[in-house]
């Protein structure tokens, strides 16, 4: 990995993209003072704390700065973009978006895409034991994607990932406009007080 950013296209595991990321580049991960790594929604605070990480020297050969850039804002993403084009010596950025066009063109052109990682199966997919895949929810009738819904809350299911892989599907399709619908729910599918259950019966009926 010679370029100094890059985009991952993937959901957002945190555990099993660190593991990965640091084994291809053979830095440990134990209290390591240069691995960074940002989980959830992106501010602009957020976005200028880690320029100004970056600002200083790392302690090794390399810094490690895994961003988790789902929900990033339009100003976070513009304050990265000045970061990206200054990134000083040592440091490696890894924004992850399980969908590249949630990031601005601009962004994206500082980034060297890596279009997925070999996460485990189960990543983001939840505890519960009930199953169901995106692609199985839009093969059903409307009646049926609402008893999908009630069994993906009851199932405790993990929305935010399941919104994501929906939206890959929708992409690689082409569907534009459901593309649109699903992604302006999306933002609050990380909110724990967001009942999963609406969400799906919304979008049951108008995709």
């Amino acid at each position: 990995m010679d370029h100094h950013a890059y985009l991952i296209v993937s959901a957002f595991d945190q555990e099993a993209l660190t593991r990965e990321l640091l084994s291809q580049l053979g830095i440990s991960a134990g209290h390591n003072p240069d691995l960074i790594v940002h989980a959830g929604p992106l501010g602009i605070d957020e976005a200028r704390r880690i320029s100004a990480r970056v600002g200083t020297r790392p302690f090794t050969d390399v810094r490690v700065l895994i961003i988790d850039a789902s929900q990033a804002t339009v100003q976070a993403q513009n304050a990265l973009l000045k970061t990206l084009e200054e990134p000083g010596e040592g440091n490696k950025f890894f924004l992850v978006a399980p969908y590249e066009d949630l990031l601005l063109p601009t962004l994206r052109s500082r980034l060297q895409k890596i279009s997925s990682m070999p996460l485990p199966a189960e990543a983001g997919v939840g505890t519960g034991a009930v199953k169901g895949t995106p692609e199985d929810f839009l093969k059903l009738t409307p009646a049926k994607r609402l008893d999908f819904a009630k069994k993906f809350k009851d199932g405790e299911r993990v929305l935010g990932p399941f919104l994501d892989e929906l939206l890959t599907i929708l992409k690689k399709e082409g569907r534009e406009a459901d593309i649109k619908k699903v992604f302006e729910l999306r933002r609050y599918a990380d909110d724990t007080s967001v009942d999963s259950k609406m969400i799906l019966e919304h979008l049951a009926l108008v995709i």
